[in-house]
């Protein structure tokens, strides 16, 4: 199994709906990314066929048909298996957690139940997200949601995040993604971010590399280069969008939005 870490981020929620729904995922021991990831959002999935495991900061729990898993904000998590597994997943957005007072990063949730209610809960959830013609279609899924947020809150959710979960060895990793993710849109340095995530510098860009598949400079530039895409699209010049995202010249942005993107910024501008 790889030591790749993601980082992954949901910050483009469709318009209408706070959460990405996925239904039927199916693995197997050839088909599995074998690529543990993290991200600030809750997740919940429901083993709906088979069995495999959820490996969860280092541990590993069995995750067997009717089985829910609800993962934790920031909780480096992997689902695989040596046989066959189909589950759903189901990723709330942020803000919307945060609008209806589901303070999702001052608790943490019991990793695997076994619940009927919340189970039917997900699965018509499932149902109506295919029933366009409903024309409360849009309500229905806002309101099983927030059952499903209250639900959880409720029956299986402690309150206080335990100590170790501040202090194992993937949180100066975590730390300096997230001061990239929030600070890419200046210039910063090497220097900077050790300081504000870790003693040494070169023990940072060893572990980075070792967990991310590439370097600092990599994966900073490659979240710009996203970005500045966003951008483009929205409306914003080519120039703009640059400096919006760090790039202090224009002739290294356009050779770095082309190494990481594989086109020219102005193949992106809305006409």
């Amino acid at each position: 199994m790889t030591n790749n870490i993601r980082y992954e981020i949901y910050d483009a929620f469709d318009e209408e709906l706070p959460f990405y729904l996925q239904s039927n995922i199916e693995r197997t021991q050839l088909m599995c990314s074998h690529e543990p990831n993290w991200h600030e959002n809750l997740e919940i999935e429901l083993c709906t066929y088979g069995s495999g495991y959820i490996l969860c900061d280092g541990e590993q729990h069995r995750f067997a048909e009717g089985d829910i898993a609800i993962i934790s904000s920031g909780l480096i998590h992997y689902t695989g298996t040596s046989e066959q597994i189909k589950y759903t997943c189901l990723i709330i957005d942020n803000d919307f957690c945060n609008k209806v007072g589901v303070d999702y990063k001052q608790v943490r949730f019991e990793l695997i139940v076994r619940d009927e209610h919340l189970k039917a809960l997900i699965l018509e959830l499932c149902n109506i997200i295919h029933i366009n013609t409903d024309i409360c279609r849009r309500a229905k899924l806002y309101d099983i949601i927030l059952r499903i947020l209250i639900h959880i809150r409720e029956q299986y959710s402690v309150d206080q995040l335990p100590d170790f979960y501040h202090i194992v060895r993937t949180e100066p990793l975590k730390s300096a993604i997230l001061f990239i993710h929030e600070n890419y849109c200046r210039h910063f340095n090497l220097d900077e971010l050790a300081r504000t995530v870790y003693k040494d510098k070169y023990a940072l860009c060893r572990e980075f590399k070792r967990y991310t598949g590439r370097t600092i400079v990599e994966y900073t530039n490659d979240l710009r280069c996203h970005r500045a895409v966003a951008l483009l699209k929205s409306g914003k010049s080519v120039s703009e969008a640059a400096r919006l995202c760090g790039f202090e010249n224009m002739s290294f942005f356009a050779k770095i939005f082309r190494r990481h993107i594989g086109r020219l910024p102005s193949d992106f501008i809305n006409r």
